[in-house]
């Protein structure tokens, strides 16, 4: 990647692997709830439309006569930042029979304006109305969050966890108080400084001529900015707590679980890869010890499985359990522990653990976006090999001893059992 001005990163890929052409935007900022929460409804606002583009309809056939484009705006929380990013495909436009010129010409006159030419008029009767349609949205969507328990005994176990600080454990849509409050003058604040302050990646991949394409994006109104956004520090403090296990009565027939285990703070990409690895021979791989003995073996768990958290330096333990057995469930897991390290004795295991990670990664990396996204990280993580290669190395170079020290650094803290029950129970 290379800087186009202060601030702001431009890379092209040129690739005929492919049947699309991708562009990939994203505009990073440090987090705060209120931040996240209107990103949120911009994000929504954007695949809207625009000034010029008066609403979704009018969008979706604009985009239906690019041989069927496709846009997509989302958010994310990456440990301290917010991401929010624009994405769109459209066919190489070689493999139409069609004006190549016109057709991306056009492509980017549809970018631009979704990027460029938001309306934010308190007058417009047509966007109050679809901001308050929005918000609505959103709101379901968190609600339909706290029915689903499996998403619950999540939230609950961040809850406990930080004692009830959000701003530690909110997540990319913030919270139904931020969005509640949300005005239009909000997003239209949040939306200038996303444009004229945020950390700015412009990934290009497919079948361009590149210097044209250069030209266009440079001429984009995005002015210099002073960011120094990096993610190689990007964590989010934990504070130690004891270990404690708190059961919580919930209407329904299934019960859920989540577990969290401190890990020591995965720094170089080594101390990454070991965390994945032993992720994966826990509870991650289809050959894990939760999943072949708690699941299959001993039949105590309709669902389970393991989770890294990077950023929050935590492992997390999710099950789908029968209520009647929370005591039986927890032991079993705590022995997986100790079975990871009698299976360690075999060379085999670990092996098996190495080669589907491996399979993972190759298949993972089958993809335009993923291809972007390692551009990326050249600034988002300078420094790191991210390439298949030394990750094939480092992951070669894992021995059982190494898995061993990991495991007997992780301490299991807060957990939080969701017990279904009859409403008359």
């Amino acid at each position: 990647m290379r800087e186009i001005k202060n601030g702001v990163y431009y890379t092209y890929t040129p690739s005929t692997k492919y049947k699309s052409n991708l562009l990939v935007i994203k505009l990073i900022a440090p987090y705060n709830i209120k931040r996240a929460s209107i990103r949120a409804l911009l994000s929504r606002l954007f695949e809207d439309g625009s000034e010029a583009i008066k609403n979704k309809s009018i969008l979706e056939k604009k985009l239906a006569d690019l041989y069927g484009a496709t846009l997509s705006v989302s958010v994310q929380r990456k440990g301290n930042f917010h991401e929010f990013s624009l994405t769109s495909s459209i066919a190489r436009p070689k493999l139409l029979n069609d004006n190549i010129d016109k057709l991306v010409e056009d492509w980017f006159k549809l970018i631009y304006s979704i990027l460029f030419e938001q309306n934010f008029d308190q007058n417009n009767s047509e966007l109050v109305a679809s901001f308050q349609r929005e918000k609505q949205m959103l709101l379901s969507l968190l609600e339909r969050d706290k029915d689903d328990k499996a998403s619950l005994v999540i939230e609950k176990l961040m809850e406990r966890l930080y004692e009830n600080a959000e701003v530690y454990y909110a997540e990319g849509l913030g919270n139904e108080a931020a969005i509640n409050s949300a005005t239009l003058g909000d997003l239209k604040r949040e939306y200038e400084t996303m444009i004229n302050d945020s950390l700015i990646l412009i990934g290009v991949h497919g079948e361009f001529i590149n210097d044209p394409l250069e030209q266009e994006i440079s001429n984009w109104p995005l002015p210099p900015r002073s960011s120094n956004i990096s993610y190689l520090d990007n964590y989010i403090t934990t504070k130690l707590i004891e270990e404690e296990i708190t059961v919580e009565k919930v209407d329904g027939q299934q019960t859920y679980l989540a577990l969290a285990y401190y890990i020591p703070m995965a720094i170089t990409l080594r101390q990454k890869i070991l965390t994945q690895v032993l992720n994966g021979i826990l509870g991650s791989l289809p050959n894990s010890v939760l999943f072949t003995e708690v699941r299959e073996s001993e039949g105590l768990a309709y669902s389970i499985c393991s989770s890294v958290d990077y950023s929050r330096h935590l492992l997390i333990i999710e099950a789908g359990i029968d209520g009647e057995q929370i005591e039986t469930v927890l032991s079993a897991i705590k022995q997986q522990f100790n079975t990871i390290n009698q299976k360690l004795l075999d060379s085999n295991f670990l092996n098996e653990a190495k080669l589907t990670l491996l399979s993972n990664k190759i298949q993972s990396r089958d993809s335009q976006a993923v291809e972007l996204y390692l551009e990326f990280n050249q600034i988002l993580k300078p420094g790191i090999d991210f390439t298949f290669e030394n990750y094939h190395h480092i992951i070669e170079t894992l021995q059982p001893d190494d898995i061993a020290s990991l495991l007997a650094k992780v301490k299991p803290t807060i957990g939080v059992v969701l017990k279904g029950c009859e409403a008359d129970d």
